[in-house]
C-alpha cells in the first residue's frame, strides 16, 4: 500500500467529487500494482501533517509493513497551528497535559520511540487549534506577530527536523519514502536538495480554480505521473 500524506496537494480528487480526475499518485500506484490511502489535510502546518503521518504508522503497528511506500507533500513553512483559547492571564494558568512514558520490556528501542509517540498523540484534539497562513493574513496584527516574533532560523530547523523524524520512522519500518515539495520557498528548495525530494514546477499548479482540491488539473496530474515515474 502507498500512504499519501501531507497537505492539500495530496488530496484525492475523486474523494471530493471530481470523478474524472486521477491524482498522479493514483496513476503511480496503479503502475506499481499497489493500493493507496490518503490522509492529507488541507491547510495544516508541517508539524501537524508529520504528526498525523507518524501516528498513522504507529497506530497501525501490526500492519505497518503493509505500507510499502509513503508519498509526503511538505507544506509551506509559513503555516502554523495556534491554540484557539487566549484566556490565560499568567503563567500559572498555562497548562499542558503531562505524558508519563512507560518503558515496555521486550520490545526494541525503535518501537519504544513509536509507542511513546503514540501515547503523546492520544489526547490530541485538532478542533482546539487555529490554522494560520502568513500568505492570507489581512490586518490581523496579532496573527502577524505570531509569525514575525519567531526567529527565522527556527522555521528552517523545525521544518527540517520534522521531515527527518518521518524519514527516521519510515527507515525503521522499511517504508520507501518520497518527499514532495509543491511550494517554492527557499527553505523548501533547500530541504528538497538535502532529502532528495521531488520538487513541483510552479507551472503545474492551477491557483485560480478552487474546485481542484489538489491544485492540479487532470492533464497535469498525468504529466507529473510521467515525470515522477522516471525519477
Amino acid at each position: 500500500m502507498i500512504l499519501i500524506a501531507g497537505d492539500s496537494f495530496g488530496q484525492i480528487p475523486k474523494e471530493h467529487g471530481l470523478k474524472d480526475t486521477d491524482h498522479w499518485c493514483e496513476i503511480y500506484a496503479r503502475r506499481e500494482n499497489l493500493e493507496f490511502i490518503s490522509i492529507a489535510e488541507p491547510g495544516a502546518d508541517l508539524q501537524k501533517t508529520i504528526f498525523d503521518t507518524v501516528k498513522y504508522i504507529s497506530d497501525n503497528n501490526k500492519n505497518a509493513y503493509a505500507i510499502k511506500e509513503c508519498i509526503f507533500f511538505a507544506t509551506s513553512p509559513y503555516r502554523l497551528h495556534r491554540n484557539k483559547t487566549r484566556a490565560f492571564v499568567n503563567y500559572s494558568e498555562w497548562h499542558r497535559p503531562d505524558v508519563h512514558f512507560k518503558d515496555i520490556e521486550g520490545i526494541s528501542e525503535n518501537n519504544q520511540i513509536l509507542n511513546h509517540f503514540r501515547q503523546m498523540c492520544a489526547g490530541f484534539d485538532s478542533d482546539g487549534y487555529d490554522k494560520l497562513n502568513i500568505n492570507i493574513i489581512k490586518n490581523h496584527s496579532t496573527d502577524l506577530n505570531y509569525f514575525t516574533e519567531v526567529p527565522h532560523y527556527q522555521y528552517f530547523s523545525a521544518y527540517l527536523g520534522n521531515l527527518m523524524l518521518l524519514d527516521y520512522v519510515c527507515k525503521i519500518k522499511d517504508i520507501k519514502l518520497k518527499f514532495v515539495f509543491p511550494f517554492m520557498h527557499d527553505i523548501c528548495k533547500l530541504c528538497c536538495k538535502i532529502l532528495n525530494g521531488f520538487e513541483y514546477n510552479e507551472e503545474w499548479i492551477e491557483k485560480n480554480d478552487k474546485r481542484l482540491v489538489s491544485h492540479v488539473t487532470n492533464e497535469n496530474h498525468e504529466m507529473i505521473a510521467e515525470i515522477f515515474c522516471k525519477k
